[in-house]
């Protein structure tokens, strides 16, 4: 549904309303956007056996998306607007049973990201920020677990091209 509202529906109008229903109306780049509400399937990269080291965060995700009630209330004000998002993103058959995942999902993406925002949406999820990330010393932490996995994939894609 955010793909195709995103890509698809391409009205600048529509696109704000999403935003807006996932308490992200400021985030200036649909990118930025699309990378801050998938950060709970983004937690698959802290699945570990070890619960000393596992991050709970996908297995919090998915209890969130597929609850069969709503478990944030204060989301349940946005259940039109949640409505025609999935009518405009073509998903009208499926109102029904994507209403209440989307309002968790939505629930859970503010206590999880969007309330710990301190400054502005742009300042704590854009990616459009050349300075940021040119810093390359090695005092850069954050770095490490992205370039690991571009190097990664860039890799599985090499290897894939050659078996070809």
């Amino acid at each position: 549904m955010i793909d195709n509202i995103l890509i698809g529906v391409n009205d600048t109008a529509t696109t704000a309303k999403l935003k807006g229903a996932f308490g992200l109306p400021n985030v200036t780049y649909d990118d930025d956007f699309a990378v801050v509400v998938a950060s709970g399937i983004m937690g698959w990269q802290g699945k570990n056996w070890d619960p000393e080291v596992n991050d709970p965060t996908l297995d919090l995700y998915c209890g969130n998306i597929t609850a069969d009630k709503i478990i944030y209330p204060d989301t349940e004000s946005l259940t039109p607007t949640v409505q025609d998002l999935l009518k405009k993103g073509g998903y009208e058959s499926e109102v029904d049973s994507l209403t209440i995942p989307m309002l968790n999902w939505i629930g859970w993406l503010a206590q999880d990201a969007v309330d710990g925002c301190e400054g502005t949406q742009d300042s704590c999820f854009s990616t459009h920020n050349a300075t940021y990330y040119a810093q390359d010393d090695i005092s850069q932490d954050w770095r490490s677990w992205p370039y690991q996995v571009s190097c990664f994939y860039t890799d599985l894609q090499d290897l894939r091209a050659k078996s070809t």
